[in-house]
């Protein structure tokens, strides 16, 4: 009989031993960590070996468990932002996020929106080619 093999894929792969990793260094058994969250230890198995996927909900809930947060779990090309990442647009949206009055909200979005169209004219009018 043909047994059917699933294959697993390399980045749920690379999750799973960061689990196993940070699991190891809480001093935590598959049992331990499996009780904390109310789940089976097998399930704990298939997570370490990249054989089933792990939610996002479910790393936010070992994160505290293994006193690590949630994306140290994942691999470093995940975990971090893209080399045009900006923390001044999450910033940004933050800010605009936490303006109540809606009027006012438009007002700075649209402020926001000036700002940068005036910084990209002057980027145009200074190239060599503008």
């Amino acid at each position: 009989m043909a047994q059917n093999k699933r294959s697993t894929h390399p980045l749920d792969r690379k999750i799973g031993l960061r689990l196993r990793q940070a699991r190891l260094r809480a001093g935590l058994t598959q049992n331990a960590l499996a009780h904390c969250l109310g789940i089976s230890f097998q399930q704990i198995q298939k997570y370490e070996k990249g054989l089933n996927r792990i939610p996002a909900s479910r790393l936010i809930d070992l994160a505290p468990v293994l006193g690590v947060p949630p994306a140290s779990l994942l691999p470093d090309a995940v975990a971090t932002p893209p080399p045009n990442y900006d923390r001044s647009e999450h910033r940004a949206a933050r800010i605009a996020r936490n303006i109540e009055d809606p009027i006012i909200r438009r007002r700075w979005l649209d402020l926001g929106q000036s700002l940068a169209a005036k910084t990209q004219d002057e980027v145009l009018v200074s190239s060599p080619d503008g």
